[in-house]
């Protein structure tokens, strides 16, 4: 599904595009190589490659994968990913060391292998290339920014690009649509870190807002961070994507 010039949303459970555990996972040509911004659950991942065929790109150009964080949703599938593109996997040290050999509490599979995963799901980790906050990669034609957003998770990352004149952010679990955000009572979870990272994203005058569930805007997506940082600022819970009736 073409999102916008260059960005595409190759798998995702919400939209029906591959394994319905899947989170958003989105697709940035960058010329002569591909990037992916996270991986989805594993259970699937030959429909995600499948998917950037028929948008009429190559998978072997694929010689990125950026994870936002390390819950199974989002880095169950890049250990197949990775093995059957040949891509490196790039994540923030924190997130990184639970990819490759987290335990089951710090990938959050002990609080949600009954709820939300099929029997007998097991992650596979693979060996991730370490990103610094701030830090700009060179993929081809485009520069892909990491910015480190921890609270959801221990080290959650967005991750920030230019299209065109378009600013654009994959925002993983950090921030959604609406102002949304992802309270989750599991290992690395932190409030005061969560409204503080927020905060990190309030002047990036982001327009494409590209989050990990749920929908995504290619137009005025700060306001939907803005929203999400004035939410902190009340005495009530911030909406939450896992509080929705």
């Amino acid at each position: 599904m073409k999102i916008c010039d260059r960005v595409y949303l190759v798998g995702s459970g919400d939209f029906g595009l591959s394994h319905r555990y899947d989170c958003n996972v989105y697709l940035l040509d960058c010329g002569d190589r591909l990037a992916l911004i996270d991986a989805g659950v594993g259970l699937d991942s030959d429909k995600i490659i499948d998917n950037i065929a028929n948008e009429g790109k190559d998978p072997a150009k694929v010689t990125h994968l950026f994870m936002t964080h390390s819950h199974p949703d989002h880095a169950g599938g890049a250990f197949d990913i990775a093995n059957k593109l040949g891509c490196s996997v790039y994540a923030p040290t924190q997130e990184g060391l639970i990819i490759s050999n987290g335990t089951n509490e710090q990938i959050g599979l002990l609080e949600n292998r009954d709820a939300n995963y099929l029997p007998g799901y097991e992650f596979k980790h693979v060996q991730t290339v370490e990103i610094k906050d701030f830090e700009e990669v060179e993929v081809g034609d485009m520069r892909v920014q990491a910015i480190f957003t921890p609270g959801h998770s221990i080290c959650s990352t967005c991750y920030y690009f230019t299209v065109g004149d378009k600013r654009c952010l994959c925002s993983g679990d950090a921030v959604f649509i609406k102002g949304l955000v992802a309270i989750y009572n599991s290992y690395g979870f932190d409030m005061g870190k969560y409204s503080k990272s927020l905060q990190k994203l309030s002047n990036l005058k982001i327009d494409a807002l590209l989050p990990g569930h749920l929908g995504f805007t290619v137009y005025n997506g700060q306001i939907c961070i803005d929203h999400a940082v004035e939410q902190f600022k009340k005495i009530d819970l911030p909406k939450s994507i896992g509080l929705l009736g």
